[in-house]
């Protein structure tokens, strides 16, 4: 197949009038498929570029329904053992098997929590208090802490006036960045691995949660450059966690930033404007 441009121009006579045309005929089949080819390469490089956000976003995924599943499991294993021991031990099975549901909706959340955010749907938003977030996040994340070595522990602040956020997003933000801090710090080289989370009022109207870790600090250069898309320092990852992040925190109208703690680690701020009932 050839691509052809034919083009004709007028001739005109000394009063202005065309009396003829002069036809003029140019072969563009390299041109075109030179675009074409480069179309293709645009083409496929979005969808590489979509396969590795749906990567990254099932890892996600796998690790934060992993903990409610794991929960669930615990919980079970926990209730047979009960059965074994005393099969009228009645209110002690009743509570592990309502600790099953709350676990199995909480998997359910973070799976409505990611499609939401895949959709670009506003965030569902209610009255939460900070630090109760902060204390979920905590428990869900003390085991793994403690089997890897590392101190997790939290300063909150008492009477902190309330945000207006959705809970399971912003829960799973905090969730991602004290989950990084923990990897951070999980060597055994370290003399002092901790990971402590605190949170404090503002007189802006903003609500702080800082997560302060004692690990290997940040890469070298500008902090910024971590909350990019495909940035990242773990083999396993593909860098789009902290970027996901900020898109969130974003939306709720408050910024996380990055910076080196002066005794080593890291620290992340995470601030949240106060809700209308603050």
């Amino acid at each position: 197949m050839r691509w052809i441009r034919d083009r004709a121009i007028p001739i005109r006579d000394v009063s202005g009038s065309v009396y003829r045309f002069v036809g003029i005929a140019q072969e563009i089949t390299g041109r075109k498929r030179a675009e074409e080819r480069g179309r293709q390469h645009q083409a496929e490089a979005a969808h590489f570029q979509r396969l590795a956000t749906l990567g990254e976003m099932a890892s996600g995924l796998a690790h934060e329904v992993n903990q409610p599943l794991a929960a669930i499991a615990n919980y079970a294993a926990a209730s047979l053992r009960t059965i074994e021991r005393d099969p009228t031990s009645v209110d002690r099975i009743r509570e592990d098997l309502a600790n099953i549901g709350q676990q199995a909706h909480r998997a359910g959340d973070v799976v409505d929590r990611l499609r939401r955010l895949v959709r670009r749907e506003p965030p569902h938003r209610s009255t939460v208090a900070i630090n109760d977030l902060v204390r979920e996040v905590l428990r869900l994340s003390g085991a793994d802490a403690s089997a890897r070595g590392v101190t997790l522990r939290s300063e909150l602040a008492e009477h902190l006036p309330n945000v207006q956020v959705d809970h399971v997003q912003i829960e799973q933000v905090i969730q991602n960045v004290v989950r990084n801090a923990i990897d951070a710090t999980c060597d055994e080289k370290l003399t002092l691995p901790e990971v402590i989370v605190s949170t404090v009022a503002e007189p802006d109207g903003v609500v702080l949660v800082t997560v302060r870790d004692t690990g290997h600090g940040l890469p070298d250069g500008d902090t910024e450059h971590i909350f990019e898309p495909f940035v990242t320092t773990k083999p396993e990852g593909l860098g789009l966690g902290l970027s996901i992040s900020r898109s969130i925190i974003e939306m709720h109208g408050g910024s996380i930033r990055a910076a080196r703690n002066r005794g080593g680690g890291a620290l992340f701020h995470i601030r949240l404007p106060c809700g209308s009932d603050a």
